[in-house]
Protein backbone atom coordinates (compact mmCIF):
# COMPACT_ATOMS: atom_id res chain seq x y z
CA UNK A 1 0.00 0.00 0.00
CA UNK A 2 1.27 3.62 -0.69
CA UNK A 3 2.36 5.86 1.92
CA UNK A 4 -1.11 7.94 3.34
CA UNK A 5 -0.16 11.25 2.39
CA UNK A 6 -2.40 12.34 5.80
CA UNK A 7 -0.18 10.04 8.30
CA UNK A 8 1.65 13.38 9.64
CA UNK A 9 -1.22 14.49 10.82
CA UNK A 10 -2.46 11.18 11.75
CA UNK A 11 0.57 10.53 13.90
CA UNK A 12 0.44 14.36 15.64
CA UNK A 13 -3.57 13.19 16.66
CA UNK A 14 -2.37 9.53 18.23
CA UNK A 15 0.52 11.03 19.97
CA UNK A 16 -0.40 14.45 20.74
CA UNK A 17 -2.13 16.04 23.88
CA UNK A 18 -6.05 17.84 23.24
CA UNK A 19 -4.13 20.84 21.52
CA UNK A 20 -2.64 18.53 19.04
CA UNK A 21 -5.47 16.49 18.25
CA UNK A 22 -7.62 19.37 17.61
CA UNK A 23 -4.89 21.15 15.21
CA UNK A 24 -4.73 17.57 13.72
CA UNK A 25 -8.13 17.26 13.50
CA UNK A 26 -8.95 21.17 12.18
CA UNK A 27 -6.52 20.02 9.27
CA UNK A 28 -8.50 17.21 8.36
CA UNK A 29 -11.42 18.92 8.12
CA UNK A 30 -10.17 21.64 6.21
CA UNK A 31 -8.82 19.28 3.66
CA UNK A 32 -11.87 16.95 3.17
CA UNK A 33 -15.14 18.58 4.13
CA UNK A 34 -15.56 19.83 0.60
CA UNK A 35 -15.02 16.70 -1.24
CA UNK A 36 -17.06 14.50 2.02
CA UNK A 37 -20.26 17.37 1.06
CA UNK A 38 -19.42 16.76 -2.86
CA UNK A 39 -20.13 13.37 -1.96
CA UNK A 40 -23.10 13.58 0.05
CA UNK A 41 -24.68 16.05 -2.27
CA UNK A 42 -24.48 13.84 -5.22
CA UNK A 43 -25.35 10.57 -3.00
CA UNK A 44 -28.48 12.09 -1.19
CA UNK A 45 -29.11 14.63 -4.86
CA UNK A 46 -29.97 17.51 -1.59
CA UNK A 47 -27.66 20.84 -0.32
CA UNK A 48 -29.07 20.93 3.26
CA UNK A 49 -28.91 17.07 3.56
CA UNK A 50 -25.19 17.03 2.47
CA UNK A 51 -24.39 19.58 4.86
CA UNK A 52 -26.20 17.39 7.94
CA UNK A 53 -23.78 14.28 6.37
CA UNK A 54 -21.36 16.15 6.14
CA UNK A 55 -21.55 17.48 9.95
CA UNK A 56 -21.99 13.51 10.64
CA UNK A 57 -19.63 12.03 9.04
CA UNK A 58 -17.00 14.38 10.83
CA UNK A 59 -18.38 14.02 14.29
CA UNK A 60 -17.93 10.07 13.68
CA UNK A 61 -14.19 10.45 12.36
CA UNK A 62 -13.78 12.69 15.73
CA UNK A 63 -15.57 9.97 17.74
CA UNK A 64 -14.17 6.82 16.08
CA UNK A 65 -10.85 7.87 15.24
CA UNK A 66 -8.86 5.42 17.69
CA UNK A 67 -10.62 2.65 15.84
CA UNK A 68 -8.60 3.71 12.60
CA UNK A 69 -5.89 1.01 12.07
CA UNK A 70 -4.71 2.51 9.09
CA UNK A 71 -4.85 0.03 7.21
CA UNK A 72 -6.68 1.54 4.58
CA UNK A 73 -5.85 4.95 3.89
CA UNK A 74 -7.21 7.77 5.84
CA UNK A 75 -9.20 9.19 2.97
CA UNK A 76 -10.79 6.00 2.16
CA UNK A 77 -11.86 5.42 5.94
CA UNK A 78 -13.37 9.06 5.44
CA UNK A 79 -15.04 8.14 2.37
CA UNK A 80 -16.47 4.88 4.11
CA UNK A 81 -18.53 6.63 6.30
CA UNK A 82 -19.27 9.53 4.50
CA UNK A 83 -21.28 6.90 2.09
CA UNK A 84 -22.53 5.22 4.95
CA UNK A 85 -23.81 8.31 6.62
CA UNK A 86 -25.36 9.62 3.15
CA UNK A 87 -27.11 5.91 3.03
CA UNK A 88 -28.56 6.39 6.53
CA UNK A 89 -29.70 9.60 5.97
CA UNK A 90 -31.63 9.01 2.92
CA UNK A 91 -33.07 6.04 4.60
CA UNK A 92 -34.30 8.28 7.43
CA UNK A 93 -35.26 10.86 5.29
CA UNK A 94 -37.66 8.64 3.73
CA UNK A 95 -39.43 7.02 6.95
CA UNK A 96 -39.27 10.09 8.81
CA UNK A 97 -38.22 13.91 7.41
CA UNK A 98 -36.63 15.22 9.94
CA UNK A 99 -33.61 17.04 10.54
CA UNK A 100 -30.49 15.89 11.83
CA UNK A 101 -29.17 17.16 15.22
CA UNK A 102 -27.90 20.67 15.20
CA UNK A 103 -24.29 22.24 15.01
CA UNK A 104 -24.19 22.02 18.66
CA UNK A 105 -23.30 18.06 18.71
CA UNK A 106 -20.44 18.84 16.37
CA UNK A 107 -16.81 19.51 17.27
CA UNK A 108 -16.30 22.21 14.82
CA UNK A 109 -14.96 25.91 15.03
CA UNK A 110 -16.50 28.89 13.84
CA UNK A 111 -14.59 28.99 10.94
CA UNK A 112 -15.47 24.85 10.07
CA UNK A 113 -19.60 25.87 10.38
CA UNK A 114 -19.21 29.07 8.36
CA UNK A 115 -17.23 26.68 5.85
CA UNK A 116 -20.06 24.04 5.69
CA UNK A 117 -22.91 27.17 5.11
CA UNK A 118 -21.02 28.36 2.36
CA UNK A 119 -20.29 25.11 0.54
CA UNK A 120 -24.22 24.55 1.04
CA UNK A 121 -25.18 28.05 -0.46
CA UNK A 122 -23.44 27.56 -3.18
CA UNK A 123 -25.18 25.97 -6.44
CA UNK A 124 -22.12 24.17 -7.34
CA UNK A 125 -20.55 22.91 -4.43
CA UNK A 126 -18.82 20.25 -4.65
CA UNK A 127 -19.18 20.53 -8.85
CA UNK A 128 -16.70 23.02 -9.39
CA UNK A 129 -15.98 22.29 -13.08
CA UNK A 130 -19.93 22.07 -13.68
CA UNK A 131 -19.73 19.31 -15.66
CA UNK A 132 -22.36 17.60 -13.74
CA UNK A 133 -25.65 19.14 -15.30
CA UNK A 134 -29.58 18.94 -14.02
CA UNK A 135 -30.54 16.24 -16.20
CA UNK A 136 -27.33 14.03 -15.18
CA UNK A 137 -28.13 14.82 -11.39
CA UNK A 138 -31.74 13.89 -11.45
CA UNK A 139 -30.79 10.21 -13.49
CA UNK A 140 -28.36 9.79 -11.25
CA UNK A 141 -31.02 10.12 -8.21
CA UNK A 142 -32.86 7.36 -10.68
CA UNK A 143 -29.95 4.64 -10.02
CA UNK A 144 -29.90 2.53 -6.96
CA UNK A 145 -27.66 3.44 -4.08
CA UNK A 146 -25.21 1.47 -4.75
CA UNK A 147 -25.32 2.20 -7.95
CA UNK A 148 -25.30 6.16 -7.57
CA UNK A 149 -22.55 5.17 -4.92
CA UNK A 150 -20.17 3.73 -7.38
CA UNK A 151 -20.73 6.36 -10.13
CA UNK A 152 -20.17 9.20 -7.40
CA UNK A 153 -17.05 8.00 -6.00
CA UNK A 154 -15.34 7.58 -9.45
CA UNK A 155 -16.33 9.68 -11.64
CA UNK A 156 -17.41 12.76 -9.59
CA UNK A 157 -14.81 12.63 -6.82
CA UNK A 158 -12.18 10.95 -9.29
CA UNK A 159 -11.48 7.80 -6.97
CA UNK A 160 -9.57 4.58 -8.83
CA UNK A 161 -11.39 1.35 -9.16
CA UNK A 162 -8.98 0.22 -6.91
CA UNK A 163 -9.98 3.00 -3.94
CA UNK A 164 -13.69 2.80 -4.69
CA UNK A 165 -12.80 -0.95 -3.99
CA UNK A 166 -11.86 -0.12 -0.78
CA UNK A 167 -14.01 2.35 -0.03
CA UNK A 168 -16.93 -0.53 -0.67
CA UNK A 169 -14.99 -2.97 0.93
CA UNK A 170 -15.40 -4.38 -2.46
CA UNK A 171 -13.51 -6.29 -5.31
CA UNK A 172 -12.51 -4.52 -8.16
CA UNK A 173 -14.46 -6.56 -10.76
CA UNK A 174 -18.05 -5.87 -8.49
CA UNK A 175 -16.71 -1.78 -8.95
CA UNK A 176 -16.26 -2.38 -12.86
CA UNK A 177 -19.44 -4.68 -13.24
CA UNK A 178 -21.67 -2.07 -10.86
CA UNK A 179 -20.29 0.52 -13.28
CA UNK A 180 -21.09 -1.07 -16.21
CA UNK A 181 -24.99 -1.10 -15.11
CA UNK A 182 -24.54 2.34 -14.25
CA UNK A 183 -23.90 3.46 -17.65
CA UNK A 184 -26.25 0.74 -19.33
CA UNK A 185 -28.83 2.64 -16.70
CA UNK A 186 -27.94 6.40 -17.34
CA UNK A 187 -27.57 5.82 -20.80
CA UNK A 188 -31.64 5.54 -21.00
CA UNK A 189 -32.75 7.89 -18.83
CA UNK A 190 -30.25 10.67 -20.50
CA UNK A 191 -31.36 9.84 -24.07
CA UNK A 192 -34.75 11.41 -24.14
CA UNK A 193 -33.14 14.09 -22.85
CA UNK A 194 -30.49 14.72 -25.31
CA UNK A 195 -33.09 14.06 -27.68
CA UNK A 196 -35.38 16.58 -27.13
CA UNK A 197 -32.18 18.97 -26.72
CA UNK A 198 -31.20 18.31 -29.54
CA UNK A 199 -34.57 18.43 -31.70
CA UNK A 200 -35.08 22.06 -29.07
CA UNK A 201 -31.38 23.17 -31.04
CA UNK A 202 -32.51 22.50 -34.61
CA UNK A 203 -35.90 24.26 -34.29
CA UNK A 204 -33.81 27.18 -32.76
CA UNK A 205 -31.83 26.97 -36.17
Amino acid sequence: MRPDPDQALLNRWRAGGAEDRRAAFDELYRRYHRKVYSTARHVTGDSNAAADVTQETFLQVFEKFDTFESRSSFSSWLYRIAVNCAGEHRRKHRKNPVPLPGAAATPRTDGQAAELERDRRRPDAGDPAGETSGEVQDALQQLSPKLRTVVVLRYVEGLSYEEVAEVLACSVGTVKSRLNRAHEALEQWLAPARGAAKDASTRGM
